[in-house]
């Protein structure tokens, strides 16, 4: 997952160069403790216990802070990371090629609001169609596989240069990563969709142009860069059917970063790692899409796929972010990104966000692409048509017809009563209602029911409900009523 080219800009890393740091085990539980003796049962209180959809849930593990760093996994419907022994860090970077396709400099780029710095970024699917198959190369080389891909959330180059240091062109970089294949399995973890591979989520660390050799701790890559990856937390495999449902989420503070993937199943791993190159000062963009897994690979999609893609900021600002065409990883995927990006504010159950569209399908559409006449309206999240009056309707600024064929909107409805409910509001052309009254013989509000004299005359029979047959009459208050007396 590499950078491409010269960037715009460089990072600080304070102090001395970190080295990599071992992730803490498994802790030791402490003790079971006998429970307190419960109060009688008059004396404690009713409770509901109310379960979260797993939508619900996914969102509020994401939001729950990792008690401290090592690896952790949670699972629904429980909100509570649990510790757990970690895998070995991935051996692969993850480095520049193939544009126009989504991923090496081409894709979208959720950007903060000025003066904006990111503290978390979440990226999910919107919507998932005609995705039948991906393959990709484990290990960036040989035979592509089924489901071989990642997740990647990853920030700009950081800026300013790494002057602290005495390198004027050193620059951080940050990604964090669910790879399908990067990890190794071990007995209590099961095997990827490839034998021998494992799932896991992991960070993955730059520092580019740093120039070699690397600190200790560091690998080296091409001809003056370096990075490492953090030790990772398994995950259950996956394949490209789960993709709608797999949510990436990442967090940064001054002592601790953290990744989080949670899965369609109630699965939820992370891990939480020393802060290393300072991202939490000077994030304010963020990435997020699927690609190959790792080493400049491709995740190539089937024919007829459509994603649409979602990336939501937390800075602390509501405004809508800015759109971004740019991506600084080097893995791709086969898709096309489809113009334009669509840039939403935050409401008061979503963060801001983008949403955009990458298909291999020629008449795919974006979410915000608006007809003529009619621009985007970020806060309602749709098309709104400049004209007076008009609406989308099938791609097209139109004034909605009316229930009578006409485009002069109704004052009332067709069908409800009127006229003291003697009537009915009908048409009357095709821009008018008017209040057809429904009377009986009598001049009064029939109370006949239709198939039972509707329409009967004043003398004519009727039938009683002893089986008897009686005879119409009018009533003071104009009733056509059936007379059943013998």
């Amino acid at each position: 997952m590499r950078i491409l080219g010269i960037t715009l800009a460089a990072c600080i890393i304070s102090g001395s160069l970190p080295l990599v740091v071992a992730l803490a085990q498994q802790a030791t539980p402490p003790p079971a403790q006998r429970p307190a003796a419960a109060p009688a049962a008059q004396d404690q209180p009713t409770r509901t216990t109310v379960t979260p959809s797993r939508q619900q849930w996914g969102a509020a593990i994401a939001r729950r802070p990792l008690p401290k760093k090592g690896c952790f996994t949670a699972s629904y419907p429980e909100i509570e990371w649990k510790e757990v022994a970690c895998a070995r860090p991935s051996h692969y970077p993850n480095p520049p090629s193939k544009p126009p396709l989504v991923g090496n400099r081409n894709d979208f780029m959720a950007a903060a609001p000025v003066l904006s710095l990111i503290s978390s970024a979440t990226g999910s699917f919107k919507t998932v169609t005609g995705v039948t198959s991906e393959n990709g190369a484990v290990g960036g080389g040989g035979q592509p596989s089924p489901n071989v891909f990642t997740l990647q959330l990853n920030s700009q180059v950081l800026d300013p240069p790494c002057s602290s240091i005495g390198n004027s062109w050193c620059q951080g970089w940050e990604q964090f990563v669910f790879s399908q294949t990067q990890c190794v399995p071990d007995a209590a973890h099961p095997q990827s969709v490839v034998p021998g591979t494992a799932p896991c989520v992991f960070i993955e660390y730059w520092m580019l142009y740093f120039g070699h050799p690397c600190p200790p701790g560091w690998n080296a890559s091409g001809t003056a860069d370096c990075w490492f990856n953090t030790l990772g937390s398994y995950v259950l495999p996956q394949t490209i059917a789960d993709l709608s449902g797999l949510v990436l989420t990442a967090t940064t503070s001054s002592t601790q970063d953290e990744v989080k993937l949670v899965t369609p199943s109630g699965q939820a791993s992370a891990v939480g790692h020393d802060s290393v190159v300072n991202l939490s000062q000077f994030w304010n963009e963020a990435e997020f899409n699927i690609f190959g897994d790792c080493c400049d690979s491709e995740a190539v999609f089937n024919d007829g796929s459509t994603i649409v893609v979602n990336t939501s900021i937390t800075t602390g600002n509501m405004d809508a972010p800015v759109c971004v065409n740019f991506s600084p990883t080097a893995e791709t995927n086969s898709l096309n990104l489809v113009q334009p990006c669509c840039a939403i504010p935050g409401q008061s159950s979503a963060q801001p966000a983008i949403v955009f569209t990458e298909s291999n399908v020629a008449s795919a559409t974006s979410l915000c692409a608006c007809p003529l006449g009619a621009t985007w309206n970020p806060t309602s999240g749709n098309c709104v048509c400049n004209g007076s009056g008009q609406v989308v309707v099938n791609g097209k600024c139109v004034v909605p017809k009316n229930v009578c064929g006409g485009t002069t909107p109704l004052g009332n409805i067709l069908g409800a009563s009127c006229g003291q409910n003697c009537g009915r509001w009908s048409c009357d052309g095709p821009n008018k209602l008017m209040c057809f009254p429904h009377l009986n013989a009598c001049g009064g509000c029939s109370s006949v029911p239709i198939g039972q004299g509707e329409g009967a005359q004043p003398g004519e029979t009727c039938a009683c409900s002893n089986g008897a047959t009686g005879r119409y009459y009018c009533t003071a208050s104009k009733q056509l009523f059936c007379d059943c007396q013998p």
